[in-house]
């Protein structure tokens, strides 16, 4: 059976000062916020939003650099995206949610948690970066002077324009290694979503956004978030180990962790059914308890 995604669901810009945010906003109920990864759109969660819009408010967003969003504005940090996350909910009217990420979009799920807990019924995590300094690309050539340069060379959109074919040769030679390394077998990936995700390579937010992955540090501030959280991982993520996993489920006080085999750095988009029966199951699990 071919696999439904929600490549075609309707997309409004939502005005939050100097950004202008490509927002998916569709179904009733209980408010669920998907804050996708580094160089990913709103795209990542297709297979989510047409099953939970079934029975909740689904949003899903673009940040600002990536997908239909406008350009990133200064200064761009993990904090900033946090509150920008929280500024589109209150143009929204959206006063809690259940907040899920993946990959840098967990670590923003993480901080907003900290900064609103009281606006967070719920985190979901699926293969959150934060547990570790060592992420294998881009951030450790980040670190490293040469690998910084060339980083920036292949990411940062303010170089001269003359350099544009150079970046966008070298995004393109990177491309097909990328989706090796995000996910165990790409093709699991129907091509229309892959397609999607590989234009993302090279977006305006890539460089600025894997700095601010960079920089922020809030893992000593984990044990501070009480809410229950769903961490969720590939055994086979080549981007963050599944030992993060555990150390994310040890940090959290209140949290369950789910680890699927033969699965990368997406899992909802490697394992969509397991995956939305999980999130569903924790979903239902904390309406029950209100």
């Amino acid at each position: 059976m071919a696999r439904r995604h929600a490549l075609n669901t309707a997309e409004s810009i939502v005005e939050v000062g100097a950004h202008r945010v490509n927002v998916v906003d569709v179904g009733a109920g209980p408010a669920i916020v998907f804050v996708h990864g580094w160089q990913m759109s709103w795209h990542s969660w297709a297979f989510q939003i047409p099953i939970f819009a079934q029975t909740h408010r689904t949003i899903a967003l673009d940040l600002p650099g990536f997908g239909n969003s406008g350009p990133p504005v200064p200064p761009v940090t993990i904090p900033h995206y946090a509150e920008l996350v929280l500024q589109v909910c209150d143009r929204l009217g959206i006063e809690s949610a259940v907040f899920v990420g993946n990959s840098m979009g967990g670590l923003i799920a993480t901080e907003i948690a900290l900064i609103a807990p009281q606006r967070v019924r719920g985190l979901g995590l699926v293969t959150a970066i934060g547990m570790s300094r060592r992420i294998v690309f881009p951030t450790m050539l980040i670190r490293h002077p040469i690998g910084a340069a060339v980083s920036r060379a292949l990411f940062d959109p303010t170089l001269h324009p003359c350099w544009t074919r150079v970046q966008r040769l070298g995004v393109k030679a990177l491309s097909q290694l990328s989706m090796r390394m995000v996910f165990a077998d790409p093709s699991r990936v129907p091509d229309q979503l892959l397609t999607q995700i590989q234009q993302g390579l090279g977006a305006p937010g890539a460089y600025v956004g894997v700095q601010a992955c960079v920089r922020h540090e809030n893992r000593q501030l984990m044990k501070r978030i009480s809410c229950p959280t769903l961490v969720v991982w590939g055994a086979d993520d080549r981007l963050q180990p599944v030992r993060n996993a555990h150390r994310y489920a040890r940090s959290l006080p209140n949290s369950q962790l789910v680890v699927y085999p033969d699965t990368g750095h997406c899992p909802q988009i490697e394992r969509p059914h397991r995956f939305n029966v999980d999130l569903a199951d924790f979903v239902t699990t904390l309406q029950s308890t209100l």
